[in-house]
């Protein structure tokens, strides 16, 4: 049997796991673009914080406390909701301009080049218009699939959320990577059937080895909690000081964002490495070149690669 075959016989947890391994290894050349998603999440914490103390001043413009069956509800006002609403897209905006400049950067660094933390902010900001665009048309879709949901019936509302929220995730799987990839603006529809079109050459499987490292990482995550937690059940049934407890419970939190953050800038790695090889027909560096051709149908391969 060749390497290509065998390539193809594995099953798809070890391809994710190879494609994970690859973006790690990528990701330890250029550590800083970790540094993305922790300055979202401290400015995110700033925009929410601010929020809030907005809205406890203007509390009384914004919200309304009425009675049921004895007890409160609090409900938005006209202001309320127009104010949730823009605390809400500066949140959406903040993401995809912070999602775009991880994005730049590992195409950088597949290309060849050596990405910064600044080049890479400048390019998301060069196309925040798109960007932000494409967050405010993927949020309007998700509303409308959410909204169509709610008027169906018992557990059939349920099944068409989830079946159209997954269509719209894989349609717009490279949406991302076409926006940082274009010269020009580019509008969310056009990034869409850019998108579409990239997959219409891989065959699926790209998108669920990619998919595999969201089940890899929950799976860390479950072993990792359950370790945090025999620990914590440990330090209790011995007695310790509740400063030791304390402490023990702040570094699991600690390492558990560690591990969120790491996981998004993998997950934008593995992504850039397929969309860089669905558009080029080269493995990025790190990243097994079988593996990733195995992704591909042989009808659709061969018009990408000449050499097949």
């Amino acid at each position: 049997m060749s390497d290509q075959e065998n390539v193809k016989q594995d099953g798809k947890f070890k391809k994710s796991w190879k494609l994970l391994k690859g973006s790690w290894k990528a990701m330890r050349m250029d550590k800083e673009m970790v540094s993305f998603p922790i300055i979202n999440a401290i400015v995110a914490f700033i925009v929410i914080a601010i929020a809030g103390v907005i809205a406890f001043v203007a509390r009384d413009s914004m919200f309304i406390l009425t009675k049921v069956d004895g007890g409160g509800n609090l409900e938005f006002k006209a202001l309320g909701n127009v104010f949730s609403a823009i605390v809400v897209l500066i949140l959406g905006s903040l993401s995809m301009i912070f999602s775009g400049a991880v994005m730049h950067g590992a195409l950088e660094r597949f290309r060849g080049n050596d990405p910064t933390v600044k080049g890479s902010f400048k390019a998301a900001l060069a196309r925040g218009g798109s960007l932000l665009g494409f967050g405010l048309f993927s949020t309007l879709i998700g509303y409308i699939i959410s909204e169509i949901a709610e008027r169906i019936p018992f557990i059939g509302g349920k099944v068409i959320m989830w079946l159209a929220g997954s269509a719209w995730n894989v349609a717009s799987f490279f949406a991302v990577p076409v926006i940082v990839s274009s010269d020009q603006p580019i509008n969310p529809v056009q990034a869409t059937k850019k998108s579409i079109e990239l997959i219409k050459k891989t065959w699926g499987e790209s998108l669920i080895v990619s998919l595999g490292i969201s089940i890899i990482a929950s799976l860390s995550f479950v072993i990792y909690a359950t370790l945090i937690a025999v620990v914590i059940v440990a330090l209790v049934g011995w007695q310790a000081n509740g400063w030791v407890i304390g402490a023990a419970a702040g570094l699991s939190f600690v390492g558990l964002v560690a591990m969120i953050l790491i996981y998004s800038v993998l997950e934008a790695f593995a992504k850039a490495a397929i969309y860089f090889y669905a558009t080029t027909g080269e493995a990025p560096a790190h990243f097994d070149e079988r593996m990733m051709r195995a992704a591909f149908t042989p009808k659709k391969a061969r018009k990408l690669f000449k050499s097949a």
